[in-house]
């Protein structure tokens, strides 16, 4: 049986705040992002929330391309107009 307290926590995981040309952005030395083909941002965070280990993605709507973030923010590649964020909540 799953508390209230748990229900509410892995409901708000799959809540997404965008943030258009954010500039803030990550740098490391591991894997921070892998690509997820899909046909719409939809889809992209529907991935997302599949994963535990995914804090964010970016879409662009003209490439119709996703990258799932390992953190909040993206690599300086994935960033710019045709990229929008979106954070997990």
């Amino acid at each position: 049986m799953e508390t209230s307290g748990t229900k509410n926590k892995s409901h708000k995981n799959n809540f997404y705040k965008m943030l258009k040309n954010s500039t803030l952005t990550v740098e490391t030395s591991k894997t921070s992002f892998w690509p997820a083909a899909t046909p719409s941002v939809m889809h992209c965070l529907a991935k997302c929330s599949a994963r535990a280990d995914c804090q964010a993605a970016v879409f662009s709507k003209r490439l119709l391309a996703c990258h799932l973030l390992a953190f909040a923010y993206p690599p300086a590649s994935l960033t710019g107009p045709d990229w929008t964020l979106y954070q997990r909540g």
